[in-house]
């Protein structure tokens, strides 16, 4: 299992940087859900694929 804080260390790093991230918190789930399918999956798809595109348009 990877700690939680290791994941939120990378996130504010590449903040810091000034790399485009975005944190998703999940209720459960394991470290890269491993082609999981269910509300877990779905949640971090929907959550990223909004991301996603919020990021292009600020690109344009």
């Amino acid at each position: 299992m990877v700690p939680l804080n290791n994941s939120k260390m990378f996130y504010e790093a590449l903040l810091a940087n000034k790399v485009p991230a975005k944190y998703f918190t999940l209720p459960s789930g394991g470290h890269g859900l491993n082609g999981y399918k269910g509300p877990m999956w779905d949640a971090w798809q929907t959550q990223s694929m909004q991301w996603l595109v919020k990021l292009h348009a600020k690109a344009k």
